[in-house]
Parts: C-alpha cells; sequence; structure tokens
C-alpha cells in the first residue's frame, strides 16, 4: 500500500497536473507552442528545396478596401475558413459600420461562412474551395467521382457510372469545431456509395 500511495503522489498525481494543464492550454486547438504557448503549429510555406515546414506560428488575416488596409487579426487557429467570421465582425466592429460586399478566395469558401453572409444581407464573392478543380476538363473525365453522377432531382437519386441506381437513404446533422450545425444527405446502393452535403446537392441541380 506504501509503495502504491508513493507512486501515486510522486508519479500519476503529477502527471496528471500536467495534462491538464496542457489540455487547458490547448483551448479547442490541436497544438501548441511550448515556447510560446498561444501559438499553434501550421504548415508554413515551402522553402526552396520544397521542403513543408511544421512551426508553430498565427494566421494573420487582413481587410482592405481599394488597396487600403482597414484592418487585421490574428488568430492561432491555422483554417481560414474559421477566421472569416469573426475577422469580418472585428473589422466592422471597429469602423463602426457594415459592408454590403465581402471578397475572398477560395480558401474562406465554406457552407458556414455562405449563410454567415446570407443572413447578414451581405454579397458574397467567395468561391467554394473546389471550384476550380471542378472546372478542369480531366475532373469531368473522372466518371466515377460522384461529384460527376447523373442526378435525379424528383427521385432523390443518383445513377453510378455501372447503371445502378444511388438513392437517398437519411440526412445526418453534425457539428462542426465552431459550433456550427452542417446537414448532409447521406446516399447509398449495394454498389456504390456516397455521402453529399445538402447544399452541395441543391448546387448540382441548379448547374443541371
Amino acid at each position: 500500500m506504501k509503495k502504491a500511495k508513493r507512486q501515486i503522489e510522486k508519479d500519476y498525481l503529477p502527471r496528471k497536473e500536467k495534462y491538464e494543464k496542457a489540455n487547458a492550454t490547448f483551448n479547442n486547438r490541436n497544438s501548441y507552442s511550448k515556447t510560446d504557448e498561444d501559438a499553434t503549429f501550421m504548415r508554413m510555406k515551402e522553402d526552396q528545396m520544397l521542403n513543408g515546414q511544421l512551426k508553430p506560428g498565427y494566421n494573420i488575416q487582413v481587410g482592405t478596401e481599394n488597396n487600403f488596409v482597414i484592418g487585421y487579426d490574428v488568430f492561432p487557429n491555422p483554417t481560414d475558413t474559421r477566421t472569416f467570421i469573426p475577422h469580418l465582425e472585428n473589422v466592422q466592429k471597429r469602423l463602426g459600420c457594415k459592408f454590403k460586399f465581402a471578397i475572398a478566395d477560395a480558401g474562406y469558401g465554406s457552407e458556414e461562412n455562405y449563410d454567415y453572409l446570407e443572413k447578414n444581407e451581405i454579397t458574397g464573392i467567395v468561391k467554394y474551395t473546389t471550384y476550380e478543380k471542378e472546372t478542369k476538363r480531366s475532373f469531368k473525365k473522372k466518371t466515377f467521382n460522384s461529384e460527376n453522377w447523373k442526378y435525379d432531382a424528383e427521385q432523390k437519386e443518383y445513377t453510378c457510372p455501372c447503371g445502378n441506381p444511388v438513392p437517398y437513404r437519411k440526412t445526418v446533422t453534425k457539428k462542426n469545431k465552431s459550433g456550427y450545425l452542417q446537414t448532409y444527405e447521406v446516399y447509398s446502393a449495394k454498389t456504390a456509395k456516397a455521402v453529399l452535403s445538402e447544399s452541395y446537392v441543391q448546387n448540382l441541380n441548379m448547374a443541371e
């Protein structure tokens, strides 16, 4: 008993305190730097030798209008999609105005951001992440990509390249890391399976 008690006091309890402190420092992140606990490990630009750099850093967002910087924010998370809304709100709050338009590259394209722009009556000019890939001829030639399958809106059913039907099965709702609820339509068959978001299915219907 004494040996077990000594091990708990000198090993298990200090280790537990260490893990609890580290978990609090993460603050919904998947990493942090021991020399700068506010910094998160991110994939940096490749160096001259084309080596990917994984280093602690910050995600700096800069807003401009007519080539003038009107605001910036510093974020600990590496994902641009999750900086779009807080950066937009911060700049509007500091300037005391509401934007009518928001322009950003495809790195900011997400269902959550599009929904935010629509609800706040802001015209967004933001491509979705796979836009450039989907416009290429090589992508359209890949017949086994579910994005290229024929869709019947009335039957709510896809047809795979082998001619087999892939009908709608159920709707699934999931919460992402920022707390946003995303709705997915699940399609499945014995010979094929596809999971597509509701908004993407609507885009496919419009395209057809």
